[in-house]
């Protein structure tokens, strides 16, 4: 399987991603979620690659190898990023594969830059629509909560980690190897990186974003999902999206893609392969554009 280092990929404010591509054939581009890196798609990779597709896998800015930026940790710049990347490999009939904030920045991306590259998107345990409480969202969680936990990151942030980790990976049994690679990842990622990334990823509201999506949508979702619990982010996303299905693995967590992860490979090479069946294909309405 070959792969190959790409870039560095440069943003617009001159940061330096990394960006690695594996085999060759269609492109699939898979962003990661909060506070991990690319290494979280090692047990996807091989399955996309071996199924005749080719893996596109940035680092986001601040975590992994890509630079540290003091700023830009913003929902619309980290989509900006996406459009970089895109752009400088000139990718087309493109799948798109967020986790978690992973695909906030996926919606966000398609809702700013045109979606003329893309077939599909994956939007994998994704924390959308909107988990803040507001005036007119009332089923959130309130601001003071979340603020909360940031502060609590300040005093140990590792006891946190260590408190979420078992309901993490659902009713799986993994190994302890494979549970420390992920806490590695997050205890690696800059406590101010974390803590930006974690007020815009808590912060984001893509209600209106969600029901703007005409490509083909496919939401992945486990059902012991405690980081995004299905009821309150997978199935609403899926209702917004018109053409969205939604796919549910039982007893899988937020890491599913390591914890259930033949059930996984096989609902995200079935959303990659075949459009799903509810999906119709609709004009698409005049974009606003954003100022950016």
């Amino acid at each position: 399987m070959s792969a190959t280092t790409i870039g560095p990929i440069r943003t617009s404010d001159d940061i330096a991603l990394h960006v690695t591509r594996w085999g060759d054939g269609p492109a699939v581009l898979l962003m990661h979620a909060w506070g991990l890196n690319a290494k979280m798609w090692d047990h996807q990779i091989p399955a996309l690659v071996e199924a005749g597709y080719s893996c596109i896998v940035p680092d986001r800015r601040g975590h992994g190898r890509s630079d540290i930026a003091a700023s830009g940790y913003d929902l619309d710049t980290l989509a900006n990023d996406i459009a970089r990347i895109i752009d400088h490999l000139d990718l087309d009939d493109l799948v798109l594969v967020g986790h978690s904030a992973g695909a906030q920045e996926v919606v966000r991306y398609l809702t700013v830059h045109s979606d003329r590259r893309v077939r599909a998107v994956v939007l994998s345990a994704p924390m959308t629509p909107c988990v803040l409480q507001r005036d007119d969202f009332p089923f959130g969680v309130p601001e003071a909560d979340f603020e909360a936990i940031r502060n609590g990151w300040l005093n140990d942030f590792g006891a946190w980690v260590s408190d979420n980790t078992a309901s993490y990976f659902g009713d799986a049994q993994i190994s302890t190897p494979l549970i420390d690679v992920t806490v590695r990842m997050l205890m690696d990622t800059p406590m101010p990186v974390v803590l930006e990334t974690h007020r815009t990823l808590t912060r984001a509201d893509l209600r209106v974003e969600l029901a703007q999506l005409t490509l083909p949508v496919t939401v992945i979702h486990g059902t012991l999902d405690t980081s995004a619990p299905i009821d309150a982010t997978g199935r609403p996303t899926a209702e917004l999206v018109p053409s969205a299905n939604l796919v549910v693995i039982d007893g899988a967590g937020h890491g599913m893609y390591h914890a259930h992860t033949e059930q996984y490979n096989q609902a995200l090479l079935t959303a990659i392969d075949t459009p799903p069946s509810n999906c119709q294909v609709k004009p698409k309405p005049p974009r606003r554009r954003r100022h950016r």
